[in-house]
């Protein structure tokens, strides 16, 4: 290849060497995995009673898959005091797959979550063992290989900014204030930026996709709340949140002020619900439906 069609082929070659690498990356992360879950002797993989608890929920295909994610972060630099994988069916926990056996015997707790709160099993179930035991709620999904810097990381950002929510990944809610008249309205979902610096903003929306903490008085806060989500938002378990925190101004913060995403686990990412959330517009008529007029004007009037 001449000079020429080298330099103009370079970003294609960067391109093709950077998925190579990530490929390569990925490969070896779900083989420590796999080789951990394997071994024959292990013991107790949970932290200190002080540490917050992780909270997690999956289902029918992806239950099969959950052991990457509950691995990875019982592999982390801080291990959690309980890590609680929530399923919705009784046979379910007498027929689990062989390597969330493996992890029931190092500390991982498989409980049944209460009847109809879908998607909101990830952190309604957990909320009053977390006030019970006196700290903070971690929430994870099931599809995403957590890095060893994770849960760490969280809960030093916590220990800094005790009075907000602490997490990997949010956006900025977009409002349109052009018209006087009809008030401020809030844009679609798809338009509102991911969040890319490190200040507070009652405009953060927190994405539980990459794992969010929630402190004790956000989580007392939810339980007040109880199941009217049910009516509101059954589907959208971020939109109860946020629209939670904004309520009793419970701040939201992105942990070194750079949203971003995880190494995820594709086959479990194709039954999820952001399919219908996100690109069928879900999410805005459940957002419509939880943010009414005086949620709008609180939000038009921040930065």
């Amino acid at each position: 290849m001449r000079p020429r069609a080298l330099t103009e082929h370079k970003p294609l070659l960067r391109r093709v060497a950077g998925g190579a690498k990530f490929r390569i990356q990925k490969a070896l992360v779900l083989t420590r995995i796999r080789a951990s879950n394997a071994l024959r002797h292990r013991g107790c993989a949970l932290g200190d009673d002080r540490a917050p608890i992780v909270s997690m929920t999956s289902y029918g295909d992806r239950l099969d898959l959950a052991y990457y994610a509950l691995e990875s972060i019982l592999m982390g630099r801080l291990r959690p005091s309980r890590i609680i994988l929530w399923v919705d069916d009784r046979a379910t926990i007498q027929h689990l797959p062989r390597q969330l056996r493996r992890l029931q015997r190092v500390g991982l707790e498989v409980r049944l979550s209460v009847e109809g709160v879908g998607p909101h099993t990830k952190y309604f179930d957990a909320l009053q063992i977390a006030v019970e035991a006196g700290v903070p709620l971690v929430t994870a999904d099931d599809d995403t290989i957590y890095p060893v810097f994770w849960l760490h990381q969280l809960f030093e950002h916590h220990l800094h900014h005790p009075d907000g929510i602490s997490c990997y990944r949010a956006r900025r809610i977009g409002v349109d204030t052009t018209d006087s008249d009809a008030g401020p309205h809030l844009l679609p979902y798809a338009q509102w930026p991911l969040v890319r610096d490190s200040r507070e903003s009652d405009r953060n929306f927190v994405c539980g996709v990459s794992g969010a903490l929630y402190p004790l008085h956000m989580v007392r806060a939810l339980i007040a709340r109880g199941t009217e989500f049910k009516e509101v938002c059954p589907s959208a378990d971020d939109v109860w949140i946020n629209h939670t925190a904004l309520q009793v101004d419970v701040p939201v913060r992105v942990v070194g002020g750079n949203s971003r995403d995880f190494i995820s686990v594709e086959a479990a990412q194709s039954s999820g619900l952001k399919h219908v959330n996100v690109s069928q517009g879900r999410n805005d008529v459940q957002i419509a439906a939880a943010y009414q007029e005086l949620d709008r004007k609180k939000l038009a009037a921040c930065r």
